[in-house]
Order: C-alpha cells, then structure tokens, then sequence
C-alpha cells in the first residue's frame, strides 16, 4: 500500500464531508464523530511511538510548523466540543402549527 501524502488525506476528508454534507446534515455529524475518533487513535499511536522512540531529543528539537495540521486539528477540537454541548431542538407549539 503506497502512502498518501498529506494534502491528498485533507483533500480526501474534505471531499468525503462536501459529499456527506450534501447528502444530509445527519450523516455529516455521524462522519465527524468517526473522523474524531479516528484522530483521537492515531494521536495516541504516534505519542506512543513518540515516547518509545529512542531518539527523542530530536523530536523535540525539531523546529518545523504545519500551519494545515494545526488548523485542522483546532477546527476538528472546536467541531467535536460543538457536538457535545448541542442544546435541545425548537419545537412549534401546537396552538402556532
């Protein structure tokens, strides 16, 4: 299996939550959820891998900045705390339908 560079998996994921926008409201919730948990799994994998790795001074002294991956980590963070604190749906009273 080839790797996927980075921009190809934000282009991906971007194109996978147009579609599922365009499908329904529902399922893009549902694919955001999958997506958070997915990113929650592979942060754990590459802490792990970056804790055990023997050489972790030079993890630390790297001085590089993605600006995308920060972006994209804070916007799914803010996405999923939205999803926790939905407030209930409006409702019409009957005497107004």
């Amino acid at each position: 299996m080839r790797p996927v560079s980075v921009s190809r998996g934000y282009f991906d994921v971007a194109l996978m939550s147009a579609t599922l926008a365009i499908i329904g409201y529902r399922c893009i919730h549902k694919f955001s959820h999958i997506v958070a948990v997915l990113s929650a799994v592979v942060f754990v994998i590459l802490l792990v891998r970056i804790i055990t790795d023997s050489n972790l001074g030079a993890v630390v002294e790297t001085n590089v900045f993605d600006g995308a991956a920060f972006v994209l980590g804070v916007s799914l963070s803010a996405e999923f705390q939205g999803e926790s604190e939905k407030s209930t749906p409006l409702t019409v009273p009957s005497s107004l339908a």
